[in-house]
């Protein structure tokens, strides 16, 4: 671009007030010492320009007034974003036209692209300086795109981000000079302070001691974006996919973290039972009041659901949620993935047998019923224990069968729950009832259900196989069906009721 048409169009552009249009950011000018002020630009004067990057302002104002902002509410310095700046031939832009450049009407306006570029990432600082020692950057109006890949640092706090959990600021047009505060004179040494808001989501499970037939709930927390003040988001989305093969009867409701109040009309909440899809949509009024929540506020979507029985499963649930937003000024929504959560259920297998001899096989015995408590492990003897006795989809007697084995389904394990909190728990079996001719005990069967990543190679849940040998009773068996013994009882019966009567007759003579 001519340099000479460059100098009367920005100053025609004084004239009209040309400001900078940096959605996101804020454009500010710095003096150099005793620099002389002058209406007229000076076409052979260097100039430079600094980006100073910011994350996660509490608020995010209008364009910049011209002056240096260093202070706590324009966010932590951000290392690593990539600005690539386009210098823009603006010979056919009207002059009135030039105050109303804008990232996304410049082409409508008549100004086109040349092929003068610069690019730089922030540095440990958050900033990154163009001059003409190190750059092409020259006189003239520039187009400046931002790019964020791999991971991006928090320079206060040093916090790592992934590139999907930022959202770059909208592309914005900077002037080189630019107009001083008092609007009498031009800076050539232009700072612009781009702002940027994490689009982060987490996901957190709470499956403390549910088991089968319990209702387990997830917490998952969307950032709410700020945005530059007179601007509003374009869509908000939140999405969870549950396993259905272990879960079902799921529900969910949505709020903000501050307490606004979320209408019916803010938002569409649908809940697929078959897949599992539990789907957030914010429409356009919920969009609105999005747009103006301070920084800080999440929305809170909250599942429950009902555990399933683990056959044909691994007894692992594991799953994350997304995160779609779509930023003003931006061509598409942002997708972002929160943590993984994963949950843990087993089987404990009870096999009841008989003692057996040395060199004999143990008899496998039918009808021992046993209840399950949750413990400390060390109890011996069944009246010790005060522990919370468990019932399973409504019961809570379990009995062996004809193989002499029960197996109690579904179990939430001993050593981890919630995701990663590690906890040393156990279970306690009692025998309430035993096989007839064998001898219930007072004794008290505790064991561990530990699950690891390891299992989800598996087809089966975590299993416990408790081994558990009754005695035969020591007292006389009464015989079971008629013939002899119903005659033999008869006759006995018969015996001591004669006994009774000789013996009443013989006290009676002697009275």
């Amino acid at each position: 671009m001519n340099k000479t048409a460059f100098v009367r169009s920005v100053s025609a552009a004084t004239i009209l007030g040309l400001s900078l249009t940096i959605t996101g950011g804020v454009a500010v000018a710095q003096e150099e010492p005793n620099a002389a002020v002058s209406p007229v630009i000076d076409p052979n004067a260097p100039v430079t320009l600094t980006i100073d990057k910011r994350l996660n302002p509490t608020q995010i104002g209008a364009a910049g007034t011209g002056q240096a902002v260093d202070s706590g509410d324009i966010g932590n310095p951000l290392q690593g974003a990539t600005f690539t700046g386009t210098l823009l031939n603006v010979d056919a832009v009207a002059p009135e036209d030039l105050g109303k450049l804008t990232a996304s009407n410049f082409e409508q306006l008549g100004a086109t692209t040349t092929g003068t570029t610069v690019s730089g990432t922030t540095d440990g600082n958050g900033q990154v300086k163009f001059d003409r020692q190190s750059s092409q950057i020259t006189q003239g109006i520039w187009l400046f795109t931002e790019t964020i890949t791999g991971e991006v640092t928090d320079v206060v706090t040093s916090k790592k981000y992934q590139a999907s959990a930022v959202a770059p600021s909208s592309p914005f047009i900077v002037s080189l000079p630019y107009t001083n505060p008092e609007g009498d004179g031009w800076n050539y040494n232009v700072v612009v302070q781009p702002k940027n808001t994490t689009s982060g989501i987490t996901k957190t499970v709470d499956d403390a001691d549910k088991n089968v037939g319990d209702t387990i709930s997830y917490t998952v927390k969307g950032d709410v974006p700020v945005i530059p003040t007179g601007d509003k988001l374009k869509g908000f989305r939140l999405e969870d996919t549950l396993d259905t093969d272990n879960l079902s009867d799921i529900n969910a409701q949505v709020v903000l973290s501050n307490g606004v109040e979320l209408i019916q009309n803010d938002y569409e909440l649908s809940i697929d039972q078959n897949t599992g899809k539990v789907t957030v949509t914010f429409t356009d009024t919920g969009l609105g009041k999005l747009s103006n929540q301070p920084a800080g506020t999440t929305v809170d979507l909250t599942i429950t659901a009902t555990v399933k029985t683990l056959a044909g499963t691994d007894g692992i649930v594991v799953n994350k949620a997304k995160q779609f937003v779509h930023y003003p000024n931006q061509e598409e929504e942002r997708e972002t993935e929160s943590n993984e959560v994963k949950s843990y259920w087993g089987q404990v297998k009870v096999v009841k047998t008989a003692e057996a001899e040395e060199g004999q096989t143990a008899a496998l015995l039918s009808g021992a019923e046993f209840e399950l408590y949750r413990c400390a492990g060390d109890e011996t003897q069944a009246d010790e224990l005060d522990g919370e006795k468990i019932t399973i989809n409504g019961t809570s007697k379990w009995t062996t069968n004809d193989q002499g084995n029960v197996v109690i389904d579904g179990l939430h394990v001993t050593n981890i729950e919630n995701h990663s909190n590690q906890i040393e728990k156990s279970y306690c079996l009692v025998e309430t009832k035993a096989p007839r001719g064998f001898v219930a005990t007072n004794e008290v069967h505790s064991f561990k259900l530990v699950s690891n990543d390891e299992k989800l190679n598996s087809n089966e849940p975590v299993q416990y196989e408790a081994q558990i040998k009754n005695k035969r009773s020591e007292m006389p068996q009464l015989p079971l069906t008629g013939g002899m013994g119903i005659g033999l009882l008869a006759a006995l019966a018969a015996l001591v009721a004669g006994l009774a009567a000789w013996f009443a007759r013989r006290a009676s003579s002697k009275a």
